[in-house]
């Protein structure tokens, strides 16, 4: 609460990760690219870091309510287990808003529990990419997106991710 009551424009506020060895785990990130977030979807890897607090990672943050009510367009259903964060980043910056680091709050990053089925995350991530997409360039960018990931998934061999990606499998947030 001290770093968003210190800046009028903060509207977040990400802690200090460490990871349970101590090691400090960064979590800012630039808004990635269409290509970027191709290949975090499909591979599973984490997008670049970046010492900017432009996106952030979805671990932990602190958003002040009336920011969070004036999103009337979030839709977290919409993204299911994948990249809501992005969005939430961007309604934020859009609003002349910023998110910033509260040093003096300190989290640990635990690792995460066994994955589950691989190609239903990867066809989620690959959902979650595309609302986020079609939201900020249109549907025409989002459904471009999930075909060029469905064909990439083909020609590599996928078959199942080719197939989930185009029925649109997602994780069951519930």
């Amino acid at each position: 609460m001290a770093a968003l009551d210190a800046d009028p424009q903060a509207a977040a506020a990400v802690p200090a990760f460490r990871s349970p060895a101590g090691e400090t785990l960064p979590c800012g990130r630039a808004f990635p690219s269409a290509s970027t977030l191709k290949r975090a979807s499909l591979d599973g890897a984490p997008l670049p870091e970046s010492p900017s607090l432009e996106a952030i990672a979805d671990w932990a943050f602190l958003i002040r309510r009336p920011v969070l009510k004036g999103m009337n367009g979030f839709d977290d259903k919409r993204f299911s287990e994948h990249w809501a964060e992005l969005e939430m980043c961007w309604q934020i910056r859009n609003a002349g808003k910023r998110i910033v680091a509260a040093p003096g709050a300190a989290a640990i990053l635990h690792p995460a529990p066994p994955v589950r089925d691989q190609t239903l995350l990867a066809a989620d991530r690959v959902s979650g990419a595309a609302s986020y997409l079609a939201k900020r360039n249109g549907l025409l960018a989002g459904l471009l997106f999930r075909l060029s990931c469905a064909f990439t998934a083909l020609s590599s061999g996928r078959l199942s991710l080719f197939t989930a990606i185009l029925s649109a499998s997602r994780v069951d947030p519930t």
